[in-house]
């Protein structure tokens, strides 16, 4: 298995349950912790490799964005458990105070879904980045 893949994964799979813990708690967390994991894989990913890779920010962006991914499925568990803990009470419009009922409801919790599934997006992105330039920096201290 090569150093990118494996970093990727094992960071991936820790992100995955930090992401599901934090996530609970608060939504803006794991895109933190997507920055760390994906600086942390391209750090790894440079310490794992045979051989110097030939392009560092380009191994390090795709170890950042597997690890990403991991976050990114950790962060949607956490979304569909805090819906469906918040939803047991219904859902208030916030324009008229109204409960919303049935099909309304199921609007409003697919709606959360997919913000916070729009922002587990940027974080792979984040992570990618931080893990591209992990290596550049990293790669840039060894020459």
């Amino acid at each position: 298995m090569n150093a990118k893949l494996k970093a990727g994964l094992i960071v991936g799979g820790a992100l995955l349950i930090l992401n599901l813990g934090t996530g609970l708690i608060c939504q803006l967390c794991p895109m933190a912790l997507s920055i760390v994991g994906g600086a942390l894989t391209g750090w790894l990913a440079l310490k794992w490799a045979a051989m110097p890779p030939k392009q560092p920010p380009a191994d390090g962006a795709i170890a950042g964005g597997l690890a990403g991914l991991g976050g990114f499925v950790g962060q949607i568990l956490s979304v569909i458990i805090n819906t469906m803990l918040f939803a047991r009470g219904g859902f208030v419009n916030p324009l008229t105070g109204e409960q919303l009922v049935g099909q309304e409801q199921t609007i409003g919790v697919l709606g959360g879904i997919g913000i916070w599934g729009c922002g587990g997006l940027v974080a792979i992105a984040l992570a990618a980045g931080a893990g591209a330039l992990m290596a550049m920096v990293l790669s840039d201290r060894e020459s």
